[in-house]
């Protein structure tokens, strides 16, 4: 179930290791040309050449060469050199583009036969040997076996796991919103303020993508979700920094973001009988890294792997979805800590809490192997 990044990468991964008996539920009833921006890591690239859709996907977006760290004010704190770092380790650079971009690019390589669109799934009950999936107008499905890549608000983990896998709130929000290009901005840039940060990134030649965080006030939030381009100008105008300056000038007012709290899910083991979550639904968490889409993919490559030992006669169902947890586990939970110190050092209360972190930071950028992990950890593609 869900026909988003998890589940068309899915497809595309088991179509490469000659399993092609898929069945895609969607509940839109179509796809269109929304969203944001999207950053695809080392190894989702990895995964997407190794399904031939790598190339394409790189045409539609612009490379991730390099992170810098910025003030309020605009003054640099450090770089994190991401084409040199996959140079010297032998990886693959990343990329960003819109989402939107990255979701035709994975369709239209995939069957429509296997795709079925505006499907209302109202229940899905275990039962020897399979799955029993009833729909509102689409009637009864019976699966081996029901892949939950449904995302953060997952049906699928609600049959599997019921009311105790609940997504938590992270006490913060996030506004995003599409702009068009600045044509100086050539790189990811972060620009660090008291209690709050701004991503910036460029997409495309006409693109770039912008994105706000705050955090949270005992549960309350601290101010208001912006519902306009002119709310969001009102924020980002505690930023002195001259490009944020600049783009407060040429943001539409009438334009109102993308606005969402922020939640995480954990839920232990990942499958139940014959059900099994991959992507958000299972372990979203703080897009504060930018590797969500990434997760998604190395899920969809372990798991289509895992799947392939059952279909070759060399495990038990149950034996292939307990090794792709158990594979994955440690990977999300290093993630989940890096995010989660990612989106409290990014929105630090006071301003000396943020003049000790980029002291702090200045040293620890200085390693140009500072983020080699996000290289060296990849995975083999030919697996």
């Amino acid at each position: 179930m869900g026909a988003g990044i998890a589940g068309l990468t899915l497809v595309h991964e088991l179509r490469r290791r000659g399993l092609t008996d898929v069945l895609v539920l969607e509940r839109a009833q179509h796809f269109e040309h929304v969203g944001a921006g999207i950053h695809i890591g080392s190894w989702g690239a990895t995964i997407l050449d190794a399904n031939g859709i790598g190339a394409v996907a790189r045409a539609r977006g612009v490379p991730y060469r390099a992170r810098r760290y910025l003030n309020r004010f605009g003054d640099t704190v450090g770089v994190v050199n991401h084409a040199a770092i996959a140079a010297r380790h032998g990886g693959v650079t990343g990329f960003f583009l819109h989402r939107a971009d990255l979701h035709e690019v994975l369709v239209a390589g995939v069957n429509t036969e296997h795709l079925h669109n505006g499907v209302h799934v109202v229940s899905a009950e275990q039962e020897p040997g399979r799955v029993r999936i009833q729909t509102q107008d689409h009637g009864r499905h019976e699966v081996d076996l029901l892949v939950g890549c449904d995302g953060l608000h997952s049906q699928v983990r609600e049959f599997a796991f019921g009311g105790r896998s609940q997504p938590s709130g992270l006490g913060r929000w996030a506004a995003r919103i599409v702009l068009p290009a600045d044509p100086t901005l050539t790189e990811f840039e972060v620009y660090r303020g008291i209690g709050s940060s701004i991503g910036l990134a460029p997409l495309n030649a006409e693109q770039m993508y912008l994105w706000f965080t705050s955090t949270t006030d005992g549960g309350h939030r601290s101010v208001d979700h912006p519902r306009s381009g002119a709310d969001l100008v009102r924020l980002l105008r505690s930023y002195p920094a001259p490009r944020i300056a600049d783009l407060c000038e040429r943001i539409d007012p009438s334009h109102a973001p993308l606005v969402a709290d922020l939640y995480e899910v954990t839920v232990e083991p990942w499958w139940s009988g014959r059900m099994v979550l991959c992507g958000d639904a299972a372990h979203a968490m703080s897009p504060s890294t930018g590797s969500g889409g990434t997760m998604a993919m190395e899920d969809a490559f372990v798991l289509a792997r895992a799947l392939a030992t059952v279909a070759e006669g060399n495990a038990s169902l149950e034996a292939a979805l307990d090794s792709y947890y158990r594979e994955r586990l440690p990977r999300v939970e290093s993630m989940r800590l890096r995010t989660r110190m990612a989106s409290y050092t990014n929105t630090l209360p006071t301003e000396e809490l943020c003049r000790l972190r980029d002291e702090r930071d200045r040293i620890l950028l200085a390693d140009p192997d500072a983020h080699a992990f996000e290289v060296t950890d990849a995975l083999d593609p030919n697996a």
